[in-house]
């Protein structure tokens, strides 16, 4: 289990750091609350749920507060 951890790890890690405006030399600081908030009305409804067990109705059913502190974490 730890290993596959490590791998998902290292997988996040790459797809972070090659993001637009990201490096390893300057914070990502390009994800903003109305960019957040645009994403998440652009989920398709009625689709199952992931591995996490939120589907796109959650998130857009949700009380707005979830948009900042999903833009926080």
């Amino acid at each position: 289990m730890y290993t596959q951890f490590a791998f998902l790890k290292q997988e996040f890690m790459q797809s972070y750091y090659d993001y637009p405006h990201c490096s390893l030399d300057l914070e990502c600081d390009t994800i903003t609350i109305n960019s957040v908030g645009s994403n998440i009305n652009k989920l398709q409804s009625g689709k199952a749920a992931g591995v996490d067990g939120i589907e796109a109705e959650h998130l857009k059913l949700a009380h707005p507060k979830v948009v900042t502190l999903l833009c926080t974490l």
